[in-house]
């Protein structure tokens, strides 16, 4: 046989390879196109509703059922390529079995499925009864974090420093192994910008799906005011005023208590405070005193304020740390 009779008959094969694949899969695509009935498994999730408070424990589960449809569906379903049907409850006849367990009611069920698509007719369901389970639900109390955020015009300012939440808690129903992992609610994200009036609104929680809450939403206040900053020059005193306590004693609270003197360097500090215009602003009334507690590495110590005007925001205390000595005596 010449070389180019070989040549011929395999490319004459490979074309007729060709046309029969080609045949074979309008073939099987025609196939597909027809409409068949059959029994195929259907994948189904039982859903409540979130407002019910209740949970199924193992949602997912699976029936047979006798089923009209094209082939390429059919296809799809015994080859578990298909997405479970989810199926509200509400939509079901049951039957309470025990404390937790129900039985479906085949009929609703297949009603139930025909509802929810459109790509197969349900005749009827050829399975066992099929049942679930309640989950066993509990309830605890969480504090709610607010996620408002402010910045504040110029010359206006927020006395108290805080957002007045309507209640700070709510109480949150789930099964346990949910609600333990819950800790706190969080609102929704908001943002002031350039605040200069007060503000009384609601703002919405972030329920997770998985939980039930008995609230959804907060009120909140945010009090805003003109302000003024003043510039004060005060003494630092080398003891703390009567109400504060301290956790330990440091070797400086040991010479405050035997009354020996101390020398703080520097005497004094300058202090850049906000202040609403309705606040009093005496300033023999601030006091500025050493925290000695503030760090270890002794004789350095941060300088801390006390009664401050109420509402006062302090801006900066300059220097804010000083030196303190013992005093040698001859």
């Amino acid at each position: 046989m010449k070389l180019k009779d070989i040549i011929e008959n395999i490319w004459r094969q490979k074309i007729l390879g060709l046309f029969f694949i080609i045949a074979l899969t309008l073939w099987y695509m025609t196939k597909l196109s027809g409409s068949y009935t059959t029994d195929i498994i259907i994948p189904i999730e039982l859903v409540t509703e979130k407002e019910s408070g209740e949970w199924i424990e193992n949602p997912l589960i699976k029936v047979k059922a006798n089923c009209q449809s094209d082939g390429r569906t059919i296809l799809s379903y015994r080859m578990n390529l298909t997405n479970s049907i989810q199926v509200p409850v509400s939509k079901l006849v049951i039957d309470k079995k025990s404390k937790y367990q129900y039985s479906i009611e085949l009929e609703s069920l297949a009603r139930a499925i025909q509802s929810q698509t459109k790509e197969l007719n349900i005749n009827y369901i050829n399975d066992t009864v099929p049942t679930f389970n309640l989950a066993e639900t509990n309830t605890k109390k969480v504090p709610i974090i607010s996620d408002i955020n402010i910045s504040y015009a110029a010359q206006h300012m927020n006395p108290t420093g805080k957002i007045i939440l309507g209640f700070d808690s709510v109480t949150v129903k789930a099964p346990s192994i949910i609600l333990d992992t819950i800790n706190s609610i969080r609102t929704i994200e908001v943002w002031y910008k350039n605040l200069n009036h007060p503000v009384k609104s609601d703002i919405a929680l972030l329920i997770p799906d998985n939980i039930v809450s008995d609230h959804t939403k907060v009120p909140y206040e945010i009090n805003v005011e003109r302000c003024t900053q003043y510039k004060f020059t005060i003494d630092v005193a080398s003891s703390k005023p009567a109400r504060h306590e301290y956790s330990g004693r440091t070797i400086f609270q040991q010479i405050v208590a035997e009354k020996n003197s101390l020398t703080v360097i520097p005497k004094q500090v300058t202090i850049f405070l906000n202040m609403p215009l309705s606040a009093d602003t005496k300033k023999n009334d601030i006091k500025a005193y050493v925290d000695y507690n503030s760090r270890s590495s002794s004789p350095i110590y941060d300088v801390k304020l006390d009664h401050l005007p109420e509402g006062s925001e302090i801006i900066a205390i300059e220097p804010r740390v000083v030196n303190v000595y013992k005093n040698i005596k001859d």
